[in-house]
């Protein structure tokens, strides 16, 4: 049993990389947040800052950056009021819940007991995993699982790796035969 998301040794050297890298990303969450509502709030100003800092870049790249910002802008003007805003965190919330409960399954599954709420941590690492530039989120996605669940809670590598391959499958293959699904439909198949 792993008692804490943090893992069995807090003083591990895993464990003060990850809150190094928790901290970071803590960090960047909160200047964009921050960005973000000057977006919503002062749009003029937040164009005017990606100008400022883009200037130095070649104008086609500057004027490219500015125009994203400005047409992410408008979007993020539909949000408008505290019940739009809170049904997003909602939304949010509650599309997070049930991708815990799969890993957390999937651990019990595989004969590993950890606490469900672990799972917001792991699910969190193979999130970050995925944005990793690589053919369907392999490699980084595998990497992130382990990295949390063998060194980090040390359990069996070699069950953590089938556990990688087996949940990264799972969610991916699915995705993959929804989006064959559609395909298909759309095109009158």
């Amino acid at each position: 049993v792993v008692p804490s998301a943090l893992g069995p040794n807090p003083e591990s050297a895993h464990v003060e990389s990850m809150k190094i890298a928790g901290l970071a990303a803590m960090a960047v969450a909160f200047g964009a947040t921050a960005f973000l509502t000057l977006l919503k709030v002062k749009t003029d100003w937040a164009v005017n800052i990606v100008r400022f800092f883009t200037k130095p870049l070649p104008r086609k790249f500057s004027d490219g950056l500015v125009n994203l910002v400005t047409s992410f802008a408008e979007g993020v003007g539909g949000l408008k009021g505290f019940k739009q805003i809170f049904g997003l965190v909602v939304g949010t919330i509650l599309g997070w819940v049930p991708g815990v409960v799969f890993y957390w399954l999937a651990l019990k599954a595989f004969g590993i007991d950890v606490p469900c709420t672990n799972c917001f941590f792991l699910q969190a690492a193979s999130a970050m995993g995925v944005v990793i530039p690589t053919p369907g989120g392999a490699g980084g996605f595998h990497y992130l699982v382990q990295l949390v669940a063998a060194k980090l809670w040390l359990l069996p590598n070699a069950t953590i790796q089938a556990y990688a391959i087996i949940t990264h499958l799972i969610i991916f293959g699915s995705l993959t035969l929804f989006g064959f699904f559609y395909l298909a439909t759309d095109n009158g198949l």
